[in-house]
């Protein structure tokens, strides 16, 4: 009675949790299919500077008319309504105050952020309100300004016009995607465009502009406005940094580089940022901030060659968005084998696994295809998953983890291995080695084909299909 319980309650696990794992599925990708399906649309905002605040006009246009559309304020935003151009209030269908319907493909929205009358700079990051089910294509910003027209205004954008009129001065930025960061200050700035590059210094500065010769060869390096002062303190924004006007170059260039691949790692959890560093530095020819980043730019200068190197990072850098497992797919690529390399050592916290690389091709072992193992690469030598390749040759294999030992045992034959001693006891006596025939990877124990072969008697075959180990016959 028991074990048939034991049976029914196992069958009834088994499927609960397949139940779970394909709910989990399914909602992971309707997740995914749902930011897939954005809605594009353009977007226009109009600041006006005022005394003590900024009043602030943001228009959505190129939706679908009549529908409904839900929107997200951020905490810094206190009063603000939906319009629409003949200056009526927005209409919705349910109670909810946060939805309004657009009205010949447009809403707009009105709100005012306070400022300082007497502050020497104004930095605006997560500034406008947010529609969560619309992206951005481009967004124009105009600013006109009657109070503070001794300073200067910069956005993480281009500059595509700027007048000083009798009364006001007028500016007009325009960049791609999302609304990008503001900045004003009262010291004015000069502007000096290198490519996709806007350089601000304030006008008494001398000395040349800046090259930023590594960032120069990204084809689709996204507009930055590099704010070099002392009236804010140093900081990155939606297409715009600040930094210290003496700021070395050297430092410039890696802020800036930061900024480019924060925007192509922007899936990373925050425990994953580590890699945005390492590929900042390693773009940059500088050294890692983290001693695991750096650990992992060695693994790569050492493990690769140059050509390999340039394969790699240039695919990268092709790549409009990039997750770890993308990583080890073009790395992989570039080596012509399999890695797991950037998945492995993603989170910052974790212990740093080498670089090393997998065959892909079937694994046989007694005549009998072996799943979810990898015969891996390192330095030179073909390692293959010690315990579990035995276990499929018929060994019982045992490890003794408080001891440091594993145990192999077949008919009347028995093996002793220790993880630290270059030493194996074969049917009760001891056989020294030049070097241990075992290695720890991942918390995986490998041993290398020659060991298999020569302390084991298995013949190890392969082709372009699979690799076959099976035993010598006497």
């Amino acid at each position: 009675m028991l074990r048939a319980f034991l049976f029914l309650f196992t069958i009834l696990s088994a499927a609960v949790s397949g139940m779970l794992f394909w709910q989990w599925e399914a909602y992971s990708e309707k997740i995914e299919q749902s930011e897939e399906i954005k809605e594009k649309a353009l977007q226009h905002l109009t600041v006006e500077s005022q005394s003590r605040e900024l009043k602030i006009s943001q228009t959505i246009e190129g939706l679908t008319d009549g529908k409904e559309y839900r929107i997200s304020v951020p905490e810094s935003i206190a009063n603000w309504s939906c319009v629409t151009k003949e200056a009526n209030p927005c209409q919705s269908t349910d109670d909810n105050p946060d939805t309004f319907l657009a009205k010949a493909g447009s809403i707009t929205l009105e709100y005012s952020l306070p400022v300082d009358d007497g502050a020497a700079s104004v930095f605006l990051d997560d500034w406008t309100i947010k529609f969560p089910g619309v992206a951005a294509s481009s967004t124009k910003l105009d600013i006109v300004d009657s109070v503070r027209r001794n300073g200067s205004w910069i956005a993480g954008a281009p500059l595509k016009g700027q007048q000083k009129l009798e009364f006001i001065d007028y500016y007009a930025f325009e960049g791609e995607g999302e609304a990008f960061s503001l900045y004003w200050q009262a010291q004015p700035l000069a502007a000096i465009d290198q490519g996709g590059i806007s350089y601000y210094r304030e006008q008494t500065q001398q000395g040349a502009p800046l090259q930023l010769k590594s960032l120069a060869k990204i084809a689709d390096f996204p507009h930055l406005s590099i704010v070099m002062t002392d009236q804010y303190p140093e900081t990155m924004g939606k297409g715009l940094l600040i930094t210290k006007k003496a700021e070395p170059i050297e430092t410039v260039e890696r802020k800036a580089a930061h900024i480019y691949f924060s925007q192509k790692f922007r899936t990373l959890s925050p425990e994953e940022n580590g890699l945005i560093d390492l590929f900042a530095a390693a773009i940059t020819q500088q050294q890692s901030s983290s001693a695991k980043g750096q650990a992992m730019l060695n693994e790569l200068m050492a493990k690769l060659t140059d050509a390999q190197l340039n394969l790699f990072f240039s695919a990268v850098k092709e790549e409009p968005e990039v997750t770890t497992k993308n990583l080890d797919e073009l790395l992989g690529a570039a080596k012509g084998m399999g890695t797991h390399f950037f998945t492995l050592n993603r989170v910052d916290s974790a212990a740093f696994v080498p670089l090393y690389f997998y065959d892909s091709r079937v694994i046989r072992a007694a005549n009998k295809q072996v799943d979810g193992i990898e015969i891996i690469y390192q330095d030179g030598k073909k390692l293959f998953p010690f315990m579990e390749i035995m276990t499929e040759m018929g060994y019982e294999a045992n490890a003794l983890a408080d001891q440091g030992e594993l145990l192999l045992n077949k008919g009347s034959n028995s093996y002793r291995f220790f993880a630290d001693r270059n030493i194996f006891i074969y049917n009760e006596q001891d056989y020294g080695l030049l070097e241990n025939p075992l290695i720890t990877i991942d918390n995986r124990v490998y041993i290398e084909q020659q060991w298999l072969e020569t302390l084991f008697s298995f013949s190890i075959a392969e082709n372009e299909q699979e690799i076959s180990i099976s035993e010598l016959k006497e």
